[in-house]
């Protein structure tokens, strides 16, 4: 097994959560500026 592919895998997953975590913020924030112009 390759040593290294636990932890390729981990930061795979904690950079795709990150990038999740932003895009959600991001539509939130969005989505409070819709609510607002309305």
């Amino acid at each position: 097994m390759n040593p290294e592919s636990p932890s390729t895998a981990l930061s795979l997953a904690k950079r795709w959560s990150s990038t999740a975590l932003q895009r959600k913020k991001r539509k939130s924030e969005l989505t409070s500026v819709d609510s607002q112009r309305t």
